[in-house]
């Protein structure tokens, strides 16, 4: 390999592909939070669309 590779030092032969981490309990958490956020949103969007449709729905009944 040359180039800037070989100018900043990188030796392919000594490199290692960096380690899993394990992820702790705080991460799992946050992680668990932005889904359930997420699943809030998608819950809200899905009501707006049924209302907005059962409030056409009843303005076309009323002869609207």
């Amino acid at each position: 390999m040359g180039g800037p590779w070989r100018a900043r030092g990188f030796d392919p032969v000594a490199w290692r592909p960096p380690a899993a981490r394990i992820e702790d309990a705080n991460g799992a958490v946050e992680r668990g939070g932005t889904q359930s956020y997420v699943g809030a949103i998608v819950i809200g969007y899905i009501a707006s669309v049924v209302t907005t449709i059962s409030i056409m729905l009843v303005f076309l009944r009323s002869g609207w």
